[in-house]
């Protein structure tokens, strides 16, 4: 029943709304199908965790989220009252394949943590320029991120390749000035995730001033393994992108000579 409202009242949304995209709309009624897949008969977690009492909430998101402890090393080394309020914050998310989750040249206003599925990061020419409204987004270097449902031990990132649960997306520094990302990401398949505020990360950390430095080893950690993705593709591509640049000069005769 409460599957059937909500697809009803995003039909009756579309309906009085016929200027938006057919695609647009079908891609709505998928993610209300995903979303739901998620919920307990219509009921989110969240939900369910906040109609129990008080002293028993934490246990329950601990347990809740046992393997995404167990896959992020640094969030087991903050405190149990930290750890809490971070779960609490987590808000679960679903990327369907094909659909960007960050773009290069936008600040991110969300953290996010990967629990399965794939991601492709792509690093557009523009990098970090400030993306405008009617730009176009350059198609770049591209690398798989995967996570399985499985922890992976390895944090070694063979050929721009991440397989584990708990890689962290688009991390940054949460006080401060933002700035723009110089990758995108999209899905390489349907993917789930769980996400954090920009602004509710860096209140847990005034609420927690002593666990900063682990959130902020969190962040550089992502960074290190965001830039290895990036070496590794400008490897790959610079024979290419050489012999582009040799085809567009002259030859000398002694390099003639020698062919």
């Amino acid at each position: 029943a409460l599957y059937r409202d909500s697809v009803g009242t995003l039909r009756l949304f579309f309906r009085m709304r016929p200027h938006m995209d057919d695609t647009t709309r079908r891609r709505a009624f998928r993610y209300a199908e995903a979303y739901f897949r998620q919920t307990i008969e219509g009921i989110s977690e969240t939900t369910v965790i906040s109609s129990l009492p008080e002293h028993m909430r934490p246990s329950v998101l601990l347990e809740l989220h046992q393997e995404l402890i167990k896959s992020c090393s640094w969030l087991q080394e903050t405190s149990f009252a930290c750890c809490r309020d971070f779960l609490h914050a987590l808000k679960s998310e679903i990327l369907l394949r094909g659909d960007t989750l960050l773009r290069a040249g936008v600040v991110s206003r969300c953290f996010y943590i990967l629990l399965s599925g794939e991601l492709k990061v792509s690093f557009p020419p523009d990098g970090a320029k400030v993306s405008k409204l009617g730009s176009i987004l350059g198609e770049g270097n591209t690398a798989i991120l995967k996570a399985s449902s499985h922890q992976r031990t390895s944090t070694r990132v063979p050929q721009g390749r991440i397989e584990r649960i708990g890689s962290l997306i688009g991390w940054g520094p949460p006080h401060g000035v933002a700035r723009p990302l110089a990758y995108s990401v999209e899905a390489h398949r349907d993917s789930s995730l769980v996400s954090i505020t920009r602004v509710r990360l860096a209140e847990i950390i005034e609420e927690h001033p002593s666990e900063a430095p682990t959130f902020m080893r969190a962040c550089e950690h992502a960074t290190r393994l965001i830039n290895p993705i990036k070496r590794s593709l400008d490897q790959e591509n610079a024979p290419a992108q050489q012999g582009r640049l040799n085809a567009g000069r002259r030859c000398s005769v002694n390099e003639i000579m020698r062919q």
